[in-house]
């Protein structure tokens, strides 16, 4: 038996929900409206980065804007790290204080340890986490609509909730991600209880 949940988002995508046999399984697909959840286990990680914190705005290219500079800038000392292959990125969404409208906000790649990572480079060691994973296929500037959909929607609908402690919310870069359109997707996982 397969249900059905549409959920809507601030910018009119249409998000689709469905569970088959116990398991949470939804997706998001370009011109479909459909959004993936999956659940699996993520890490133990090892990243080496760049770690900046952030003022939060409501506005996505504002935080888009922010949050390439931050790219851009580890990308300039990017070839010193002893990167694993493939050289996948990962963006993680640290504190996140509503109070002061604030993130920390960590950009890097997978490195084997942190005693090979070199002096002026950030280490950040994730341990094992149950995540909810998510596609996201828009550009990288409506990741705020579907960070939303799924704190506000999808993992409440679901009776999933955020782990406490960790990161808010890790992305996921695949080979397929162009950093210059800003296009090919990416996975987003939620850490969850």
């Amino acid at each position: 038996m397969i249900s059905t949940i549409r959920l809507p988002s601030a910018d009119s995508t249409c998000w689709y929900l469905c569970k088959r046999k116990g398991s949470v399984r939804a997706g998001w697909m370009p011109n479909r409206g459909f959004f993936t959840v999956l659940l699996e286990q993520f890490g133990p990680i090892v990243l080496a980065g760049l770690s900046r914190r952030h003022i939060q705005s409501l506005d996505p290219e504002v935080m888009y804007g922010r949050i390439s500079t931050q790219w851009r800038e580890f990308a300039e000392s990017a070839h010193v790290i002893p990167a694993l292959p493939p050289r996948l990125g990962y963006g993680i969404g640290l504190a996140i204080d509503r109070g002061t409208k604030t993130m920390d906000y960590f950009c890097g790649f997978v490195v084997p340890s942190p005693e090979r990572v070199p002096e002026g480079i950030s280490c950040l060691a994730l341990p094992l986490l149950r995540c909810a994973v998510f596609a996201h296929q828009g550009h990288v500037s409506r990741i705020l609509f579907t960070l939303e959909a799924i704190f506000s929607s999808v993992l409440p609908r679901e009776g999933l909730r955020p782990a406490v402690g960790g990161p808010s919310f890790i992305q996921r870069y695949g080979e397929s991600f162009d950093p210059d359109t800003g296009l090919g997707g990416m996975d987003i996982l939620i850490p969850v209880a």
